[in-house]
């Protein structure tokens, strides 16, 4: 026969406790807790979440939309979901994640930051702030905090561009070219300078820009979503 033993409290809810050691508690609002004879506890939700700890420390979790989560007795947690994406969260910092299309992410805890893309394309972010970027070609382009680019081609072409807008093209011969940069900086690089405007013209630009500040400032910021997206991929400037 059956001996489980139950216990109903005022607030409704009810523990069992079958001859085998476990413990169920249901509670009013559909929440059940279970304590299996080896110590494993599981949670389970009336929206059909779950939670099951085991003796170990390792933990497995299950959400209504399919994700689950797991995390292992050292504390790595990988999280998937029904969109295919993978996230791994390391107990040293590092985080992976791994997209459906084969694009991986990569964040370390010193800050730096590598995204592989399936084509071989790559991205490098160090926690200097500087950027290198790997397109699919070969051609390497670092960009630095202050703006300067220094980008290498296949076929060993270098060429440098300072942040004042100088381009400096060194060939695997030794032999170098330098474009200096317009009067202006780099902004004005390959513009005419057009005449100063009159002064009813500059009354028309003066209303049209009020204008577009108001427009901008009513704008509503972009929500991002939670779902992980790779950073798309600079192109390579020409070598000119």
């Amino acid at each position: 026969p059956d001996k489980t033993k139950v216990t109903m409290f005022p607030d409704g809810s009810t523990t069992e406790t079958p001859l085998d050691g476990s413990k169920i508690t249901r509670l009013p609002d559909g929440t059940t807790k279970k304590t299996l004879p080896d110590g494993t506890k599981v949670i389970m939700w009336a929206n059909g979440a779950t939670k099951e700890t085991r003796p170990d420390g390792s933990k497995i979790a299950k959400m209504p939309d399919g994700t689950v989560v797991e995390t292992d007795k050292q504390g790595t947690e990988v999280t998937c979901r029904p969109d295919g994406s993978r996230v791994t969260f390391n107990k040293d910092g590092t985080k992976l994640t791994e997209l459906a299309d084969g694009t991986k992410m990569e964040s370390k805890a010193d800050g730096s930051k590598f995204t592989f893309y399936k084509d071989g394309a790559k991205v490098e972010t160090r926690p200097d702030g500087v950027k290198i970027t790997t397109h699919k070609d070969g051609t390497i382009t670092e960009t630095r905090k202050d703006g300067s680019k220094l980008t290498t081609w296949p076929d060993g072409v270098v060429k440098e561009t300072a942040t004042d807008g100088t381009k400096t093209t060194t060939r695997p011969d030794g032999t170098k070219t330098v474009t200096k940069a317009p009067p202006g900086g780099a902004a004005m690089a390959g513009l005419k300078v057009p005449p100063a405007p009159t002064k009813e013209e500059a009354g028309m630009v003066k209303a049209r820009d009020t204008l577009a500040k108001s427009a901008l400032n009513g704008r509503l910021e972009e929500v991002l979503g939670k779902r992980a997206k790779a950073p798309s991929v600079e192109p390579a400037e020409p070598k000119e």
